[in-house]
């Protein structure tokens, strides 16, 4: 099963990924994958926060590029909420350049995410930001990131059970 919650930032986005993946886990089969990479005082704080709002049966594990090696190793039948895919594609672009080369790694790794939870029947909620709503970005790094990342965010959703966008903290079903 794959949930999709998108949304812009500071939404509520985290928090329904956890609230509707707690539903579906047994207490020792949660696993909340991590992909930020905690630099500068204000992400480390954000994180920090994050871990305070989960509840004690979430194994936190910590990856922010091999989102695929992480599903390869989690039980069958486990909820995971992976958080996020837009930080998870700023840094395998940062790693393997902003170019086409960067995208077909992230496109490689989350079609071999989404083949293993539909093998091992993982209950997987992702969560990723509409980043594409505002106006179309002056710098080709931003521009190819804008775009790489909906592509991505669109794989998913085709992939997906279910689709929710996040608005002002509340969830709407859109699939």
């Amino acid at each position: 099963m794959i949930i999709l919650i998108t949304g812009g930032i500071k939404s509520g986005k985290s928090d329904s990924a956890l609230s509707l993946a707690e539903k579906q886990c047994e207490r020792k089969n949660c696993y909340f994958l991590a992909t930020a990479v905690p630099s500068g005082t204000e992400l480390k704080e954000r994180i920090k926060n994050h871990k305070k709002k989960r509840k004690k049966i979430w194994k936190t594990i910590e990856e922010p590029e091999n989102i695929d090696d992480v599903f390869r190793k989690i039980p069958s039948g486990s909820a995971v909420v992976v958080d996020c895919l837009t930080l998870w594609l700023g840094n395998i672009i940062i790693k393997y350049g902003v170019n086409k080369k960067g995208f077909n790694i992230a496109e490689k790794k989350l079609r071999k995410t989404v083949s293993l939870i539909k093998k091992k029947k993982i209950k997987a909620f992702f969560v990723t930001n509409e980043v594409g709503w505002g106006i179309i970005p002056a710098n080709k790094i931003s521009r190819v990131y804008a775009d790489s990342i909906g592509i991505l965010n669109q794989m998913i959703a085709k992939n997906a059970d279910a689709v929710y966008l996040m608005v002002a903290g509340i969830k709407m079903r859109i699939k």
